[in-house]
């Protein structure tokens, strides 16, 4: 199943459901990690100041982000994944299938890693 955007209704979260057949996109793999992050602000497992100290940044930065005024940078959300003891295979989805680009073919595994 797949979410392309992050839904605030009433203190609920809703995730839409993006058309099937669409590939997952990185901006949908940023709003799912910014709606983690709201999601544990307005649980009370952490606050905004709190957060954006963990992550190394200033609270007026990270309130932007979360509103959508400042964009969330690839260095940020590497932070907030390590933070969060997250990787990026944890925002997707069940069943959203990992492919390779178009035109690029896999790279074989080292033989360590084949045994």
């Amino acid at each position: 199943m797949k979410y392309d955007m992050i839904i605030l209704v009433s203190e609920t979260y809703f995730l839409r459901k993006s058309a099937p057949g669409t590939a997952t996109t990185f901006l949908a793999l940023r709003a799912r990690l910014v709606a983690v992050v709201e999601i544990r602000i307005r649980n009370g497992q952490t606050t905004e100041r709190g957060f954006a100290r963990q992550v190394g940044v200033s609270q007026p930065h990270i309130h932007n982000v979360l509103k959508g005024m400042r964009s969330l940078s690839p260095e940020l959300s590497d932070r907030i994944l390590a933070k969060l003891g997250l990787t990026i295979l944890d925002l997707l989805e069940d069943g959203e299938p990992l492919r390779p680009l178009p035109g690029k073919s896999r790279a074989p595994l080292p033989r360590s890693a084949a045994n």
